[in-house]
């Protein structure tokens, strides 16, 4: 019995779809497709200190449109238990700081996608340093990746990137 129920469960295979790399590839597609001249990177990598002239603390950004933007895809629901912090928790700020100074790139956009029940709502945090030229700025933002009709996904898919940041501005 034992072996005919090993069997069984070795016939159907079982695999897990992670939603937020699904949510990164889907953005760097389709912004790849659209704005092309920004010239995105995905997963693009670095690291964050020296120790013994090796390299360690790497770091991955999600999508990076060198010397201009780093974006952040998060593919959670902001929490909206501290409504200074606008659903953001405080290992994602830190993330993105360090994001920000390893790349010398002062605009993040931490993006979120829209939900029903959650925070929605655009925040900016301004991260001021007296060790940086400039000041990081950190735009929170949601997208909405549903839609009613899907023949007029492509259109308002480009109009909601384009709201995100003038980057995207044709």
């Amino acid at each position: 019995m034992l072996f005919q129920l090993k069997a069984f469960c070795v016939s159907y295979s079982f695999f897990m779809l992670l939603m937020e790399y699904i949510f990164e590839d889907f953005l760097f597609g389709f912004i790849t497709e659209k704005w092309p001249a920004l010239e995105v990177k995905g997963q693009s990598g670095d690291y964050l200190a020296l120790h013994q002239n090796k390299n360690v603390f790497q770091i991955r950004n999600d999508l990076y449109l060198p010397g201009k933007l780093i974006i952040d895809a998060k593919y959670k629901t902001r929490a909206s238990n501290d409504s200074l912090k606008a659903g953001v928790s405080q290992a994602d700020m830190y993330q993105m700081i360090s994001y920000a100074i390893t790349r010398n790139c002062p605009d993040v956009l931490l993006l979120y996608p829209a939900t029903a029940n959650g925070l929605n709502e655009p925040a900016t945090f301004t991260v001021p340093s007296s060790m940086l030229s400039n000041a990081i700025n950190i735009l929170v933002r949601n997208l909405d990746i549903t839609f009613p009709d899907i023949a007029q996904a492509d259109h308002l898919m480009i109009q909601r990137i384009n709201a995100l940041h003038a980057y995207f501005k044709n």
